[in-house]
């Protein structure tokens, strides 16, 4: 029994490193850095992400490198979600990091992974990233409106 506990202990133990070792991985990978920067880029151009879905070719170097870096954040979180789902990384510690991020990158991206679905005919594509983002998003509303209720209650007792 001990040792079914210690088992499972070192397992946590071993997914939140991984989490860990990811987190700090990207927080130093120059690649990383510069996809998540031209991304930011691209959206604050208000530049429509739809536009880089088309797998023809670009004409301007810099919209290649805007379709690479689009590609790559989304790979990413489908990777993401997929250690997740395959419990390699703890989902608590990631989700404590990245949780406004991640379900922002899939609310920018979702027109763009819509798109390039269609054009590939590929549903499957980014479908685990929109399910973890989608939850993530689902108990964040619910935190909040557990929050608020309990802010309202607080609230009335005060002025009584």
């Amino acid at each position: 029994m001990d040792l079914d506990r210690s088992a499972r202990a070192q397992r946590e133990t071993a997914k939140v490193l991984e989490a860990y070792k990811n987190v700090v991985q990207k927080s130093w990978d120059k690649d990383y850095i510069s996809a998540r920067t031209r991304l930011v880029q691209a959206l604050r151009l208000k530049r429509n992400l739809v536009d880089f879905a088309n797998f023809d070719p670009l004409q301007y170097a810099e919209d290649r490198e805007t379709r690479e870096a689009i590609n790559s954040i989304a790979n990413d979180h489908e990777i993401i979600a997929i250690a997740i789902e395959r419990d390699i990384i703890d989902e608590d510690f990631y989700r404590d990091w990245f949780l406004s991020t991640y379900i922002q990158d899939y609310e920018a991206l979702e027109a763009y992974i819509v798109q390039v679905r269609t054009l590939t005919e590929t549903p499957a594509l980014y479908i685990k990233f929109q399910a973890l983002a989608e939850r993530w998003r689902e108990e964040k509303a619910a935190a909040v409106r557990q929050a608020e209720r309990e802010a309202s209650i607080i609230a009335n007792r005060a002025r009584r």
